[in-house]
């Protein structure tokens, strides 16, 4: 919270302009149809660091992979979709700081250092709630939301592990790819669920890579 400036308070009293941070703006948006492996997304190119919200399919589970650069800009999301399934997702980008810096209407706020933080002509990230769970390996976790028809969704952490199976007669050893991702259930539901994105024929390198059963699913609007 700032020492100085402006606040802006809703009548929840949460926190809606900060003149020390700058609010996340709208950048980009799309569909995407998903399909078996990697899958991408393009949106602007920007050299900030972009939050991209996913509104889920009901047909299969998704997971954003990676932000590629080129450059100094990052200009593509990956995002692994389940191995045998396909569906497609609306997704929304935003980034931390302002699109429209130069209205000609309407408010700037700046900080201490002269940058803009908010400006009221942009289309700002607007959190509607957060929830936040437990999802066992090979498990799933529903979460009751306000709307996930319309309102878009962000996972966090990311989190991934690998299954070995061990194949007889022949000594060989496979890795089934796991990862946390997001399916849509109905219009109030939102499904976390550990799902098969990859099969390693041989296994190369096996073991956990990264696994949290615990995760934060935060809901957002613009």
């Amino acid at each position: 919270m700032a020492d100085y400036g402006l606040e802006v308070f809703n009548s929840n009293n949460g926190l809606q302009i900060d003149s020390k941070y700058r609010n996340f703006s709208y950048q980009d948006s799309g569909s995407l149809s998903i399909s078996v492996g990697l899958n991408t997304i393009n949106f602007v190119d920007t050299d900030e660091v972009p939050i991209i919200a996913i509104q889920p399919s009901t047909a299969t589970y998704c997971m954003l992979h990676t932000l590629n650069k080129s450059g100094g800009d990052f200009i593509t999301a990956s995002i692994w979709g389940e191995r045998l399934a396909s569906g497609t997702i609306n997704w929304m980008s935003f980034i931390e700081g302002t699109v429209i810096t130069l209205p000609t209407y309407g408010l700037l706020v700046y900080d201490s250092s002269g940058t803009v933080v908010f400006s009221s002509e942009d289309r700002h990230m607007k959190i509607v709630d957060v929830y936040t769970g437990t999802c066992a390996k090979s498990g799933t976790s529903d979460e009751t939301v306000s709307n996930a028809n319309n309102n878009y969704f962000i996972l966090y952490p990311q989190s991934y592990w690998i299954e070995e199976v061990f194949i007889p007669p022949v000594p060989k050893t496979i890795g089934i790819h796991h990862g946390l991702g997001l399916k849509k259930i109905d219009s109030t539901t939102i499904r976390v669920g550990d799902f098969l994105f990859y099969l390693e024929d041989p296994l190369v390198n096996g073991g956990d890579l990264w696994h949290s059963g615990n995760y934060t699913l935060i809901e957002v609007s613009n």
